[in-house]
């Protein structure tokens, strides 16, 4: 099945040549010692008019023994990088069946839409409702300034449209050893009624390691190198990118 992925507003940028920036990071998703799945973060950082802007793309698959079945998971989420809420659009596929989760912004707050089975479902969400998103704490511009700022912290998750709240309490700092060289890390647990998510941050912002529940079982992620230091700017042509549809198979 193919989604389409609505570029709901064009980015130009300026005339002549601009600037951007592309960090990747990659995670090896391992329950106990045997490896089930990666995840692949991209952040783009790209010139506007306006200053410079995040565009954000997680994907990710997984394959969990359940017993006689293995739990499947592929999904491609992405959307702009902000400090507090912002939209996106997540493609999923779980055990076979695909379905899509959309947020976008309106003036008086938020809709999220949900295709699965053949229909759209649709919802508004009040401002103020949500503090972040599953994209957010990925973003390492954003999310420790998020987390930092909340007790309790609420998610629009990119898997069911639904919000998520729990506790969150500081854990301090620890060192993470990442492609063998240790790292010093910021770390978060967020209390959740499946269980607990520790959060793991690095000094520049970016998710070090974090852990997910799946069917009871915990999956760990970490990741697999350092991104390298910012150079803030490779040449490109503009304009980048300009409005269409990108449509993703999964």
């Amino acid at each position: 099945m193919t989604f389409s992925l609505f570029l709901g507003s064009a980015l130009f940028l300026g005339g002549g040549s601009a600037w951007g920036e592309t960090q990747q990071m990659v995670y090896d998703l391992v329950l106990g010692e045997a490896s089930v799945g990666r995840r692949r973060v991209t952040v783009r950082y790209l010139p506007s008019d306006g200053g410079e802007v995040r565009v954000l793309e997680s994907y990710t698959e997984l394959s969990v023994p359940l017993g006689r079945k293995s739990f499947l998971f592929v999904q491609r989420l992405s959307g702009m990088g902000a400090a507090g809420p912002s939209g996106f659009v997540a493609t999923s596929r779980e055990m076979g069946k695909p379905h899509e989760v959309q947020l976008t912004e309106r003036l008086d707050g938020w809709q999220v839409s949900l295709a699965e089975d053949g229909k759209i479902a649709r919802w508004d969400v009040e401002k103020g409702s949500f503090d972040a998103t599953s994209l957010t704490l990925v973003d390492p511009e954003s999310a420790t300034e998020v987390l930092s700022s909340h007790a309790r912290l609420r998610v629009l998750s990119a898997e069911t449209g639904k919000v998520v709240e729990g506790t969150l309490k500081s854990l301090g700092p620890a060192k993470v050893v990442v492609a063998g060289t240790p790292v010093t890390v910021a770390r978060w647990s967020w209390q959740l009624p499946g269980g607990a998510v520790e959060l793991a941050y690095g000094p520049t912002g970016h998710l070090v390691s974090y852990n997910l529940r799946v069917g009871g079982r915990n999956v760990e992620a970490t990741l697999r190198e350092v991104p390298a230091p910012r150079t803030f700017g490779d040449n490109l042509e503009t304009p980048l990118m300009g409005p269409g549809i990108e449509s993703t198979e999964l």
